[in-house]
C-alpha cells in the first residue's frame, strides 16, 4: 500500500528528485522555501516518488511530481495526486485549482491528469527544448 507524507528534508526530495528527472533540482531547492510542500509517497516503507507543489491558498501549482522508474504504473502517481487533491488532510486548505505542466510527449502523465479531471489551457512551444512543448493543465473543483 501507498503512503503519503510531508516531507521537510530537503536532502531526500533532491535525492529523489535527481532519481526520477533527468535535470535534477539540489537540496537548496527544497530548502525552507517559503508556501512550498513536499510529498513523499512510501512503498514499505521505501521512498519511492514524491510531490514539490507551490501552495497559496486554495491555489496549488505542482512544480514536480513523479516517482522511481522501477515503481511506475504501480498507483503512486495517482495517490500522489490523490493527496494533493486532499491537502486539507495533511492540515493545509483544499485546493479550489491545481496548475501543471507536462510535457507533449510524456503520455502517461497526461493521461493521468486529465482521466483525473485536468483539462488543457495552454502550450508553451519549445519549452523543454528539442522542439518539446510544456502542456499547461489546470484542475477545478467544482
Amino acid at each position: 500500500m501507498v503512503v503519503i507524507s510531508l516531507c521537510s528534508d530537503p536532502d531526500l526530495l533532491a535525492r529523489l528528485d535527481a532519481q526520477i528527472f533527468d535535470s535534477g533540482w539540489g537540496p537548496t531547492t527544497f530548502d525552507n522555501a517559503k508556501h512550498r510542500v513536499g510529498l513523499i509517497a512510501f512503498l514499505q516503507d521505501e521512498p519511492v516518488g514524491y510531490a514539490w507543489l507551490q501552495v497559496l491558498d486554495s491555489e496549488i501549482e505542482i512544480l514536480r511530481i513523479g516517482c522511481l522508474a522501477s515503481y511506475r504504473r504501480r498507483g503512486i502517481g495517482l495517490a500522489l495526486l490523490q493527496a494533493v487533491f486532499q491537502l486539507d488532510r495533511f492540515g493545509l486548505m483544499a485546493p479550489e485549482r491545481i496548475w501543471l505542466e507536462v510535457a507533449s510527449d510524456n503520455l502517461a502523465a497526461q493521461a493521468l491528469y486529465l482521466g483525473n479531471g485536468f483539462v488543457l489551457v495552454g502550450r508553451r512551444p519549445n519549452y523543454y527544448g528539442k522542439g518539446q512543448d510544456a502542456l499547461n493543465l489546470i484542475w477545478s473543483r467544482s
